[in-house]
Parts: structure tokens; sequence; C-alpha cells
């Protein structure tokens, strides 16, 4: 009789459970590492544009 508790089915569920945890790290780790690059990359655009701006005549300025 297939018994729903066999020792081989316990050690396959709680590899997949450990499995799944390390990858919902990974994951969350990867997104806050892109959160920081795109507010680095915001910041350095922002300052480009605000030398960019600040440094112009307004007679070099096309608007």
């Amino acid at each position: 009789m297939f018994n729903l508790f066999h020792p081989l089915l316990l050690v396959l569920w709680l590899v997949s459970v450990g499995v799944t945890i390390y990858i919902i790290v990974l994951v969350i780790k990867l997104a806050r590492r892109g959160i920081v690059a795109l507010d680095l990359y915001i910041y350095a655009k922002n300052r480009e544009i605000r030398t960019r701006f600040e440094s112009a005549d307004s007679d070099d300025l096309n608007l």
C-alpha cells in the first residue's frame, strides 16, 4: 500500500520547499540591486541635465 508520508516523498518535499525559498531570496536580492542601479542611473541623468542647463547661457537654449 502506498503511504503518503513515505520518507522519500518527505525528503523530496523538503528539498523542493528549500529550493523555492532560495529562489525567492535570490529574486528579492536581484530586484533590490536593480532598484539601486536604477536610482544611480536616474541620479546621474538628473545631474547631467542639471549641469548642462545651469551652465548654459540664455542664448544657448533653443526653446
